[in-house]
């Protein structure tokens, strides 16, 4: 998807929800954003480029919300304490492409129901400016139906 796409796709989701006074959040593949899937390490590359851009265009709105890119690393039967690695990326034997993540600014204010691990890196290969943080973790609804822990890597631009 070129600039002027984003642009596009970008306004009419702006638009269209009350991002200051709700807990919304919406989420996007990034193959959803016409990024042709090339596999996890383009993917990442993508996906942190996107992420850059949607930035750019949520501070020239002036709108309130949080990005992340969700990098899905499958799931686990135990909650699974060691993250995985940046440097040495591994392919999950079940590959989902990254996600770009819209959320409101009331999301981390809602009562949260999650089982979960959070560790942050100290450093990423992608730059200073990228916050990382590796979760594993599931929902009560996943826990009570048995369903394993998904691992993910959460990436965030800092200082923005």
């Amino acid at each position: 998807m070129n600039r002027g796409s984003i642009a596009s796709w970008f306004a009419r989701k702006v638009s269209v929800a009350s991002w200051d006074r709700t807990p919304f959040v919406d989420s996007y593949h990034i193959d959803e954003l016409s990024i042709i899937s090339k596999g996890i390490d383009a993917d990442i590359s993508a996906g942190i480029a996107l992420l850059r851009k949607v930035d750019d265009l949520r501070r020239s709105h002036g709108v309130n919300i949080e990005l992340k890119l969700a990098i899905p690393f499958g799931v686990s039967d135990e909650l699974d304490t060691d993250p995985v690695s940046l440097t040495n990326v591994v392919t999950p034997p079940v590959y989902e492409p990254p996600s770009l993540y819209l959320f409101g600014s009331q999301h981390f204010r809602v009562p949260n129901d999650r089982e979960e691990y959070f560790c942050p890196y100290r450093d990423t290969p992608w730059g200073g400016d990228i916050l990382a943080t590796y979760s594993c973790g599931r929902s009560m609804l996943d826990r009570d139906l048995g369903w394993e822990f998904s691992k993910t890597v959460w990436i965030s631009l800092v200082g923005v």
